[in-house]
């Protein structure tokens, strides 16, 4: 980042900001950029102003799209199909608005380019946008899908309906296939599950997809190749290929169904970046040696400011609090 600002020339202090918050906020920011960005902070009161703007035009872009998409008017309904929520009406696609707010929106603050590929998740891509269902961070919502199936969705999650079944855009889902009419199916980019019965879990994650089978059995095609789960087995799809298939403890791995987040033996690195999903801003470990320490722990998703107390107790660091809820610990 450049420390030579002209600390009177406002257009200069908020483009630094939003690069300040694109970088922060992709987790890969190390221990000198966070005492930089601090350093940044505190020259001026101009600087800390510009920062809080840029946070706070994140938050306008997120909760802007929402009324958006609670306001639009209906269009054209989409065939009905296996997929679709029970009783529910058929969700509008509304393409043509929401792109007009993208077209306005972004080109008034960062440019149009970064509506189909936001920097880092700052606000929800295109396609997340053109989503059928979306959950913002920390909600979670549940559908019942019209064949006698339902899906859980989790935090940051967007899905869209296909004839075939389930699109999951971002995020994680978990389906409940046992009492379906018909094989129930979730495809991705990197691959598809499809299961007749049971239970099982997608996540998408890392460039590439976490399937969980916690009752019944599911298959997962990914290309050319292809594998069947049974309860307790979990498999990762990384670059396009299936990695070897693990036990798990799907208890822990679907605890957030019931407001939890269960760790055992994690190493804190691993721990920040899942409750970075449920929160606004972002935690920041600032030191190396922090990331591999173990934490056991229960964390109840409705009360995170416990769990990052205790964080900073395992951890035993230092927080500093920062505009849009960013926490850097050191």
């Amino acid at each position: 980042m450049n420390e030579n600002d002209d600390i009177t020339d406002p257009d200069t202090l908020r483009r630094s900001a939003r690069a300040w918050v694109v970088r922060i906020q992709s987790g890969c920011a190390d221990i000198q950029e966070a005492a930089e960005l601090l350093r940044w902070r505190d020259r001026s009161p101009d600087h800390a102003r510009a920062l809080g703007e840029a946070i706070r035009l994140r938050r306008l872009m997120v909760d802007a799209g929402r009324v958006a998409r609670a306001t639009e008017g209906p269009s054209t309904p989409i065939p009905t199909t296996n997929a679709f929520p029970a009783g529910a009406p058929a969700p509008s696609r509304a393409v043509i608005g929401r792109r007009a707010f993208f077209g306005g929106a972004m080109a008034a603050s960062v440019g149009a380019v970064m509506a189909v590929r936001p920097p880092l998740a700052l606000w929800p891509s295109l396609a997340e946008w053109r989503a059928d269902y979306r959950t913002g961070t920390g909600e979670r919502r549940s559908l019942a899908l019209a064949d006698g199936a339902s899906v859980d969705m989790n935090t940051r999650t967007s899905v869209a309906l296909r004839h075939d079944g389930l699109r999951l855009i971002a995020g994680e889902v978990v389906v409940d296939a046992s009492h379906a009419a018909r094989p129930v199916a979730i495809s991705t980019d990197a691959a598809i599950a499809v299961a007749r019965s049971g239970r099982f879990g997608v996540r998408l994650r890392d460039g590439g997809v976490c399937v969980t089978c916690s009752a019944g059995r599911v298959r997962v095609d990914a290309h050319e190749q292809a594998a069947e789960l049974s309860a307790g087995q979990q498999l990762t799809i990384a670059d396009g290929r299936i990695e070897s298939v693990v036990a798990v403890d799907t208890a822990r791995v679907e605890a957030w169904r019931t407001g939890r987040l269960i760790f055992v033996d994690t190493p804190l690195g691993d721990v920040v970046d899942e409750l970075n999903r449920y929160r606004p801003g972002k935690i920041i470990l600032t030191g190396s040696a922090m990331h591999d320490r173990p934490v056991n722990a229960v964390f109840l998703l409705d009360h995170l400011d416990g769990a990052l107390l205790q964080i900073r107790e395992v951890a035993q660091a230092h927080a500093t609090e920062l505009p849009g809820g960013i926490i850097l610990l050191s």
